[in-house]
């Protein structure tokens, strides 16, 4: 089953982020080199890589394009598999996926001198940030 352009893109922004490069850090490793809009774009799932761009991307992740646009395989970064060296049931990875990209959707443009809270108000809890 393909997956959407939603969730290519999230699988982008991980490899991106594996790699510890900048969107323009990553838009330079192609050639021609992609813009800091388009890698954006990619990555909020706004339009996906055309097919070139999407084996440079599926090569500078190790793993293929067939993992990067279908629903048979898992793509979890490296470091999570060296925390977490365990198998768990797909449903449950993927309701861990949607907490963590809820949760960078939630927290994009906080840097890293913002302190993070996680407080309990009225049965709820809630998530407050404040810039140092």
């Amino acid at each position: 089953m393909q997956r959407n352009a939603k969730e290519i893109g999230y699988s982008i922004k991980l490899i991106r982020k594996e790699l510890g490069l900048t969107m323009e850090e990553f838009g330079k490793k192609f050639d021609p080199h992609a813009d800091k809009s388009n890698v954006s774009k990619w990555e909020k799932g706004a339009c996906v890589p055309n097919n070139r761009r999407l084996k440079e991307i599926a090569k500078l992740g190790n793993t293929t394009v067939a993992d990067l646009i279908s629903d048979n395989k898992a793509l979890i970064p490296k470091a999570v598999h060296d925390i977490l060296p365990i198998t768990i049931p797909r449903k449950e990875y993927d309701r861990l996926k949607d907490i963590e990209r809820k949760w960078n959707e939630l927290t994009e443009g906080v840097n890293d001198e913002t302190t993070v809270q996680f407080v309990e108000e009225n049965g709820k809890k809630i998530v407050v940030w404040d810039s140092l």
